[in-house]
């Protein structure tokens, strides 16, 4: 939503088309625009759950998804909007998943099928969300909700791929719009212990290792951050807000001829984490 990339940079929700057909009935064709998000989070659910359209307000496919309400440990969250929507049965029956619409319609679909369509809807809304601008929030409570939201929907890909965390990565941490950000030349030394900057700031692998271990869930992962080629970007998960290393270009014509252009530049500080066993999600 929003006329330019500012505006939609506030938005936390995506909007569009949802297109469900199944054994020849629509049950949501181009017609109408509903919250994108939304559907995808709840579809995700259904692999994993029943849901029954009578004993709640969420719709399958809402209108709107714009409230995002925060758990306390930012691990799940609640959608809320507007009543408008649509919404069916979706039950499992050993390995099926019966759908029965509101006018009593029924069909019968073996779960791989099922989740096969789920996982590829959900990794569409996953690819826009990469893609688009860095997100920014006008309140904490924003923030609170929207970071809830992206740990769910991590947590939730991960698990319906049966993968831990190697297929899938993370949302990038600059990707929620709050993180300091510094130049390659204000970078001072690289160490086994971290990164010194010129301005006294070390950033520290340990506690890069912590942060994410501690966020995922793992033990000894030796992820220190993200690294980005396409964005010529490192973002290290430091405290209390990431660091993201930006490496400058030099003009196309430098780019092409000089043997130390930035992409060599980038990939000698990769080199230099693995030298020291630390590694970093490729967000390419």
């Amino acid at each position: 939503r929003g006329d330019t990339e500012a505006q939609r940079a506030y938005d936390r929700c995506i909007h569009g088309k949802v297109i469900f057909h199944i054994n020849g009935k629509t049950i949501s064709d181009e017609s109408n625009d509903w919250c994108v998000s939304a559907s995808a989070y709840r579809f995700l659910h259904t692999l994993f759950e029943d849901h029954i359209s009578n004993e709640t307000i969420d719709q399958m496919i809402p209108c709107c998804g714009h409230m995002l309400i925060p758990s306390d440990d930012l691990r799940r969250v609640s959608i809320c909007g507007c009543p408008n929507g649509i919404d069916f049965d979706v039950r499992h029956e050993d390995d099926f998943v019966l759908i029965e619409t509101v006018d009593g319609e029924r069909f019968k679909v073996p779960y791989a099928v099922y989740k096969k369509a789920v996982i590829a809807f959900a990794m569409q809304v996953d690819d826009f969300y990469r893609q688009g601008p860095i997100r920014k929030f006008e309140s904490d409570e924003d923030k609170d909700g929207f970071v809830a939201f992206a740990n769910e929907w991590h947590s939730l890909l991960c698990r319906a791929r049966n993968s831990r965390d190697e297929k899938i990565e993370p949302l990038p941490c600059s990707y929620f719009g709050d993180y300091d950000m510094y130049w390659e030349h204000q970078l001072q030394s690289v160490s086994k212990e971290g990164i010194l900057l010129k301005d006294g700031r070390l950033i520290s692998f340990s506690e890069c290792i912590q942060n994410f271990d501690r966020e995922y869930g793992k033990t000894d992962s030796k992820c220190v951050g993200e690294r980005d080629i396409t964005q010529s970007t490192f973002t290290f998960y430091t405290s209390p807000k990431p660091v993201v290393l930006m490496f400058q270009k030099k003009g196309w014509l430098i780019e092409r001829l000089k043997k130390n252009n930035t992409r060599q530049r980038f990939h000698n500080l990769q080199k230099q984490l693995l030298a020291y066993g630390y590694k970093t999600y490729d967000m390419s």
